[in-house]
């Protein structure tokens, strides 16, 4: 403000010499110059740049004025070429420097608005900037510092609109990024990581961290990189964490069908009393196999508990063995075999081996003082539900 009051005091009393100069001889001429160069000299911010040189100037001037009014014309004269010195000393120090901070500024304001902007799309407002900086730094390097001055000045209030927005809208932006950061790390840490991916979380936590201090700071661009960082890493340990457990689900899951296959390859059946319909050797077949006919093989597979096929007591256990694969089709057969004839040879197998334990055992059964199950052949159904039609007393144990 003082430079200001400086240049209404010199107004004043350069309006006052003017008044009496038709009385006094005063340098009317180089006051008046001096008073020029001094406004001058503020207009490119000497007292910023040069504020010495400005306030010798000043007070050179004052001098003069003072001198003039005591009728002391030489002194007047003397004192205001030696404020107009100091004045354009001021203005030659100050002029090179406001031009470069003004072109600094203005680059400034235009990089940052370049980073806000798309570089895809630059909007028409950074480009007429662009332009007219590049304009300025040349007339900066010819010298042309005041010409440069004013249009350097022009772009940053040109810019601002621009940058605001941008900001607001980068500013949304990082908040939402962090945002979805912390929710990814909230899931990560509520999905169990183990010890390999501990680390990995930890680090993103802290770029989490960063991320939000970058925020509150205004380093919007920063704050999305960090959080984008983040969501990286724990996105990388949340896929390995579900390839982790497909794998152990798979591996259960293989367990778990080799468990059931065993089980199903080594069943059991324990027998039941029932007086209504008694167990036997056919029901057990047609009950596990769906096929009466296969009761040899629980016979066979159990000849170790069962001493008569017709005798089956409640309460054995016996141990019901996968049925066979398939024999070779006819016309993989060799010398006129077929499957009538195999299945006829094993039935008859069977049928014998059955004779001869009969034969064998008989001696040994035990008194009826167990409940026995029927015969096969005194108790073979009637009905559609318990045999099929071509049911007979010869397919019964």
């Amino acid at each position: 403000m003082r430079p200001h009051r400086h240049v209404r005091c010199m107004i004043a009393a350069l309006a006052a010499f003017t008044i009496v100069s038709c009385r006094l001889e005063v340098p009317v001429r180089e006051m008046a110059q001096a008073k020029s160069t001094i406004t001058r000299a503020h207009e490119v911010k000497a007292h910023k740049y040069a504020p010495d040189e400005l306030k010798k100037a000043t007070d050179h001037l004052m001098s003069s004025h003072r001198f003039a009014a005591a009728g002391d014309k030489g002194a007047a004269t003397d004192t205001a070429l030696k404020s107009l010195s100091f004045a354009n000393t001021a203005v030659a120090k100050s002029l090179p420097l406001l031009s470069k901070d003004s072109l600094d500024a203005a680059t400034a304001k235009v990089n940052e608005a370049a980073s806000l902007a798309d570089p895809a799309a630059k909007p028409s407002e950074l480009v007429d900037a662009e332009q007219k900086l590049a304009r300025a730094g040349q007339l900066h390097s010819e010298s042309k510092f005041w010409e440069s001055y004013l249009i350097s000045k022009d772009i940053a209030p040109a810019l601002d609109g621009f940058i605001g927005k941008q900001s607001e809208d980068l500013k949304q932006s990082a908040a939402q990024r962090l945002e979805a950061a912390q929710n990814a790390l909230r899931t990560c840490r509520a999905a169990g990581p183990d010890d390999s991916q501990k680390a990995d979380i930890d680090k993103a936590a802290a770029l989490i961290d960063k991320a939000g201090n970058a925020l509150s700071s205004g380093a919007y661009k920063d704050s999305i990189a960090a959080s984008d960082e983040a969501i990286s890493i724990l996105n990388a340990a949340t896929i390995a964490m579900e390839k982790k457990r497909e794998a152990t689900i798979i591996d259960t899951k293989k367990e778990k069908e080799l468990t059931e296959k065993t089980d199903t390859d080594r069943r059991t059946y324990k027998v039941v009393y029932n007086p209504k319909k008694r167990d036997c050797l056919w029901r057990i077949a047609l009950k596990m196999y769906k096929n009466p006919r296969l009761w040899p093989l629980i016979y066979v597979a159990n000849k170790d508990k069962i001493k008569d096929p017709d005798l089956i007591y409640p309460g054995q256990v016996f141990i019901i063995p996968p049925v066979p694969s398939k024999k070779p089709s006819s016309d993989q057969k060799t010398d006129g075999e077929s499957d009538d004839d195999d299945e006829d040879d094993d039935t008859e197998s069977v049928d014998e081996t059955n004779a001869t334990d009969k034969s064998t055992d008989s001696a040994d059964k035990k008194p009826s003082d167990k409940t026995e199950t029927p015969s096969p052949k005194k108790n073979a159904p009637a009905d559609a539900t318990d045999a099929p039609e071509d049911y007979s007393d010869e397919d019964a144990p």
